[in-house]
């Protein structure tokens, strides 16, 4: 497990992702330290690569089932696909995110 590795969660809201679906998919993930125009890519368990565009603002109200007590989520857009994406981070990967873009 690399040191830098958080829990991430993935729920696609509308569109398509390959590896990905309509219900919380969880998986050890880490974050590439290299953002290019505000696109943060996170390696999602071992064959899924995300290159998302995160919304300003913590998703509040989602009560979507599934998701984990305690995990930021955070609204993203998937920039291959254009597919609009719920994000849950663990503390870590949280803490990681907004070193990377800030809130």
């Amino acid at each position: 497990m690399h040191p830098d590795s958080f829990e991430c969660g993935v729920l696609v809201v509308s569109g398509s992702v390959i590896g990905e679906g309509p219900r919380w998919q969880y998986r050890r993930s880490a974050l590439d330290r290299l953002v290019l125009g505000g696109v943060v890519t996170i390696n999602h368990g071992i064959t899924t690569v995300l290159r998302l565009r995160f919304e300003r603002v913590e998703v509040i109200n989602d009560r979507s089932p599934g998701r984990r007590p305690g995990f930021l989520v955070r609204a993203a857009t998937e920039q291959g696909t254009g597919a609009r994406l719920l994000i849950g981070l663990d503390s870590l990967g949280a803490e990681r995110l907004e070193l990377l873009i800030g809130s």
